[in-house]
């Protein structure tokens, strides 16, 4: 997941080779020989990969509770802590869904066209509506999933890579 959506062009190709997974964990990870699969999110046919269509829901949406940086064996650490929001339509639709007028959607996604349809309308995509309302703290009607995410991470001062030190999951 990290692979796919660190790239810049993950809006109009749901391809990765295998090589380019190889360089990305090596390089953020400092992980190396992957054993190549196919899984549920992602099916592997020769050396790439493709993204199934619930490849992103299992995951999407986060809020950023609490942030702070500190010192350790001679790196600057971020960590981050998340809390993790779904959308019953990202189950079933790919990343860059939109929805239908007039068709009725859950509650969340009403919520989200009934705040910034008008944008959306005029260009906005859903993925960027429901960032701005998580940004602007409006999460009351999305759905939590109880999950808080901790990441811990530094950026490689030569490649300028994010490399993760640590994540955890807790329930709340």
């Amino acid at each position: 997941m990290y692979a796919y959506f660190s790239r810049k062009d993950f809006w109009q190709y749901s391809e990765m080779s295998t090589e380019y997974v190889d360089k990305v964990a090596k390089e953020n990870f400092l992980v190396e020989s992957l054993n190549h699969s196919s899984t549920k999110e992602w099916r592997l046919n020769g050396d790439t990969y493709t993204a199934a269509g619930w490849s992103y829901t299992s995951a999407c949406f986060y809020e950023l509770v609490n942030k702070k940086s500190y010192r350790e064996n001679e790196k600057n650490i971020d960590e981050v802590v998340l809390k993790e929001y779904s959308i019953p339509e990202y189950e079933f639709n790919p990343i860059d869904f939109v929805p239908v007028p007039g068709r009725v959607y859950s509650e969340p996604m009403e919520y989200v066209i009934e705040q910034k349809g008008d944008e959306m309308r005029n260009g906005m995509s859903t993925i960027d509506a429901i960032k701005g309302l998580i940004t602007q703290g409006d999460t009351s009607h999305f759905i939590n999933s109880g999950k808080m995410i901790t990441i811990e991470y530094y950026i490689d001062g030569d490649t300028g890579n994010m490399v993760f030190t640590n994540v955890k999951f807790e329930w709340e």
